[in-house]
């Protein structure tokens, strides 16, 4: 079977492994968040009255980063709102959340290099909203059944996006072309760093945030093939 890029890759798992018979009844990834998952993450950040937003700012790749400031911006909103905001990432990450909180006017909390997985599955199980670059934590937030707000690059939400859309809104950028060399970032390599996803809007994220916290613990239900 010849690989197409644009395709979402677990449809493209399941396709191969259909070949040879296998069949499924759900096609997006779902985890069993566990007692203890949730018990490390209380340990982390015991019970609140607020609802828990949490914001991961990082990534892999520098060029899916949302701009600190944007995340910034959007977690004051958030504060104003009497929500708690809760910054994760691992240590490396940590020079970025603290752009970010630096950078706030509210108060948010600083949960970078100090989740386990399991800690960090618990507290998105626990939260009422995921806020995230296209990046593993964002992924392991739709798995678990967490409401997302994703940011991605336009190629990656087709590859790599979630499939439902009652408890997920994604905000994509169609920046093709390297800020700095303007080579074409879907078949070159050019080896610039700068963010291909900063013209997403605020406030777009926001809107959807709201929405989606507006519908209170609703979750969406599993996709499955068609009969």
């Amino acid at each position: 079977m010849p690989y197409v890029y644009w395709q979402p890759e677990f449809l493209r798992y399941l396709e191969v492994v259909g070949l040879v018979g296998a069949r499924t009844a759900q096609i997006e990834p779902q985890i069993s968040v566990t007692e203890r998952d949730i018990q490390e993450s209380m340990e982390l950040l015991p019970k609140k009255d607020k609802q828990i937003i949490i914001l991961h700012t990082g990534s892999g790749d520098p060029r899916r980063r949302w701009p600190p400031e944007k995340f910034a911006r959007l977690g004051d909103f958030l504060s104003a709102r009497d929500l708690l905001v809760v910054l994760v990432g691992i240590e490396s990450e940590r020079d970025i959340v603290q752009k970010v909180i630096g950078g706030m006017q509210h108060e948010a909390v600083d949960a970078s290099g100090k989740t386990s997985l399991e800690a960090l599955v618990g507290l998105m199980k626990r939260s009422a909203l995921v806020v995230s670059n296209d990046s593993g934590p964002l992924h392991l937030a739709v798995a678990t059944g967490a409401p997302t707000v994703g940011i991605y690059w336009g190629p990656n939400l087709v590859t790599a996006g979630p499939a439902a859309r009652s408890n997920h809104r994604p905000h994509l950028a169609w920046t093709l072309a390297c800020p700095s060399c303007g080579r074409n970032t879907i078949h070159d390599v050019c080896g610039h760093l700068d963010s291909l996803v900063s013209e997403v809007n605020v406030e777009d994220v926001f809107e959807s945030a709201m929405e989606l916290l507006a519908t209170g613990d609703q979750k969406s239900l599993p996709l499955s093939e068609a009969n």
